[in-house]
């Protein structure tokens, strides 16, 4: 089995926050010094039609005046990065993506999955032992571990034969 870490572990936060969103209990950083953004305006009725969601999902926005935003607080999931370029991808993300481009269906549901897709390790990043114990360990654990909120799958099977042939070993098998 080749596990994609990046999918599989954003199908695990995902479904870690629609639990947390069930329980309304995400977390949420506070930042030290709010930030004012400047929102593009394709964002606005995105923003609009998705503010309560996003305030669910640990996102503190307030209207600063004109496009201006004030954020206090984003995801504690994205703790760590910069708040504009954050909260910028995701709503790029959503907007951009099209619909048959998700493995979920309600909105609510599809920013959760960009929010977990931004705060998961990327495809390349090196990984400590821990967690790709974890990864392993929890995804076959997920309601739907064989692919990520977008709908890409998160492990593929080799067949033995295949592997075999890479390194010329014709003839073996496992006993």
């Amino acid at each position: 089995l080749l596990f994609d870490q990046h999918t599989s572990h954003e199908r695990i936060r995902f479904e870690a926050l629609q639990a947390r969103l069930r329980e309304r209990r995400i977390e949420s950083q506070l930042l030290l010094a709010p930030v004012v953004l400047t929102i593009a305006p394709r964002f606005r009725p995105l923003l609009d039609r998705h503010q309560e969601t996003l305030r669910e999902l640990g996102f503190d926005l307030e209207e600063f005046g004109g496009e201006a935003l004030h954020l206090r607080a984003l995801p504690a999931a994205l703790s760590g990065r910069d708040p504009a370029v954050a909260l910028g991808a995701i709503l790029q993300d959503v907007l951009e993506r099209d619909e048959s481009e998700w493995a979920v269906a309600e909105p609510r549901d599809r920013l959760a999955a960009t929010l977990a897709c931004h705060s998961s390790v990327r495809a390349g990043q090196a990984l400590s032992l821990p967690l790709m114990s974890a990864l392993v360990r929890d995804l076959p654990r997920t309601a739907h571990p064989t692919l990520c909120p977008h709908g890409r799958p998160t492990v593929v099977r080799l067949a033995q034969d295949e592997v075999t042939r890479w390194f010329g070993r014709t003839g073996w098998r496992r006993r």
